[in-house]
């Protein structure tokens, strides 16, 4: 048997790697990982670079004990997300693993990892923000109730008098009062409203048409008989 030397440097980073779940795809890479040349080396006047492995589909499946179609759903994969590149000839075929001996390398699937980091840290602070915000428009709420100043019944009618206003101030209190003067933050402008609208509907002119008729209206009406 072929002695083996040398060894090859693996991250535990790769346990987050896209194919690390997939035991096919994750055998064929680690066999490669383990068969490429750790330095250029010569072959039938090829040169067979650092990080390239000389071998053929079958070669692979009988290394690894199975199918030749398993073997080529892995290489596409890999091939798939540029962890490889593969050259064929007639007689075999060269497989290249992507930024071998480039010192970046490493530094390149950290910033992949810190990158995926990042954008989970933003997503959280997202939310955290978002949390943050509708804590503070509740507080907003809050204050602005705790400011709202709510008449006594006795200030409306004090107000109605010095305003000459005709409406029932104590008609006017109950109805606010009922909806706890929501939404309200100046009564008095509310009872101008208010008396506005009374007058506005008081001025408006009679019509036949549509009326009701009112039973007390018979004090005013003066029959003619021929």
């Amino acid at each position: 048997m072929k002695k083996r030397q040398g060894w090859v440097k693996l991250y535990r980073e790769m346990l987050d790697w896209e194919w690390y779940d997939d035991t096919i795809v994750k055998i064929v890479y680690l066999h490669i990982l383990l068969s490429a040349n750790w330095e250029d080396a010569n072959y039938h006047g090829t040169v067979i670079k650092a990080g390239e492995f000389k071998t053929t589909v079958r070669q692979i499946a009988a290394d690894l004990k199975i199918s030749i179609q398993q073997v080529r759903r892995a290489l596409n994969a890999l091939k798939r997300t540029n962890q490889i590149t593969t050259h064929t000839t007639s007689k075999y075929t060269i497989i290249s693993i992507k930024d071998w001996g480039n010192p970046n390398y490493v530094n390149k699937q950290k910033s992949i990892i810190s990158t995926n980091e990042e954008q989970t840290d933003n997503k959280q602070t997202t939310n955290t923000l978002f949390i943050i915000k509708e804590e503070k428009e509740k507080e907003e709420e809050k204050e602005r109730e705790n400011k709202k100043i709510i008449p006594s019944l006795a200030q409306v009618i004090d107000y109605c008098n010095s305003k000459k206003y005709n409406f029932d101030p104590q008609r006017f209190y109950s109805y606010y009062t009922a909806r706890g003067w929501k939404n309200i933050s100046d009564w008095q402008a509310l009872a101008d409203s208010w008396h506005h609208n009374e007058y506005s509907q008081k001025s408006e002119p009679k019509t036949n048409a549509g009326s009701s008729f009112d039973i007390h209206d018979l004090d005013n009406l003066t029959l003619f008989i021929d």
